[in-house]
């Protein structure tokens, strides 16, 4: 970005009126602010409640991870950076079912409001530090799972639905091979289950998430998300071997419908025995 002046007032104003002409005119509903955590705190709280006098409705998204942002009622969502980091280390055995809930724990603690926008690859990892096929490995569609499907709003970058295991060119025009979208179908299931569920809605219009303890933590993160009387359950082998493992599901149980397979789960006993194969997945939805 620009190594703009901001004790200059003059180019606030204009910054802000730029801002302004693209609602006003041009009738843009949101912004993704580049590297929003270079720009100084006060301009943010002093310029986004006069955009959204313009645009009550108007979005905002920091590309950054910066509690003031958000705590200050000034972005609705901010950049995962750490919780991406986080699955990175997941993939490569450096971390594991416990790190993502004490991730969760921190993270509440530090941001009172808005929700973070959670991701495997975007624009910067891809071209600098590798494709998700690259970093992730076997663990792809497992991480993948999780950021749908957790505490926050996904990204979907170009080329995932086509499975991309491409770095594309950062400043030139590079393009996508697209074939045959192998990996539409995936995504199109996690997005229409966020569409349709409200367990799996942004923020506070979404449920809460809950871990679901099993025999081993240390490999198994299962949990539920909950609002009005609809409910998704996810339970993920984070790890590259088989687990087998039981599953207090007391607090979840009910009739299922598997997202992936298609068919009835029940869900009734205590201490419900399951197996998973390396890097493997369930999905279900309440009946």
């Amino acid at each position: 970005m620009a190594d703009l002046n901001y004790d200059n007032k003059a180019m606030r104003q204009a910054m802000t009126d730029a801002f302004l002409y693209w609602l006003k005119e041009v009738g843009v509903d949101g912004y993704r602010c580049d590297v929003a955590g270079e720009v100084p705190d006060d301009y943010w709280q002093q310029t986004i409640p006069v955009l959204r006098q313009a645009n009550p409705a108007l979005f905002m998204l920091a590309e950054a991870e910066h509690a003031p942002h958000r705590n200050t009622d000034c972005f609705a969502m901010s950049y995962g950076w750490s919780f991406h980091s986080l699955m990175n280390e997941i993939a490569a055995g450096k971390a594991g079912a416990n790190d993502v809930y004490e991730w969760l724990k921190k993270d509440r603690a530090t941001f009172a409001k808005g929700y973070h926008m959670h991701f495997i690859t975007n624009h910067d990892e891809n071209s600098w530090n590798g494709t998700e096929y690259e970093r992730l490995g076997d663990a792809v569609d497992a991480l993948a799972v999780l950021a749908f499907t957790f505490d926050g709003m996904p990204l979907i970058y170009s080329g995932q639905e086509s499975a991309m295991n491409k770095r594309l060119t950062f400043f030139e025009k590079d393009t996508i091979d697209w074939g045959n979208y192998e990996k539409a179908p995936f995504y199109t299931t996690l997005l229409d289950l966020k569409h349709r569920n409200k367990a799996l809605w942004n923020g506070p219009a979404g449920g809460k998430l809950t871990r679901l303890a099993s025999s081993d933590d240390k490999s198994v993160f299962a949990f539920y998300r909950e609002k009005d009387g609809q409910r998704v359950v996810v339970i993920l082998n984070l790890s590259k071997k088989p687990k087998s493992f039981t599953l207090d599901v007391t607090p979840i149980a009910g009739d299922y419908t598997d997202l992936f397979a298609q068919k009835s789960v029940k869900l009734a006993s205590s201490n419900q025995s399951f197996e998973l194969k390396a890097w493997e997945y369930l999905v279900f939805e309440l009946n």
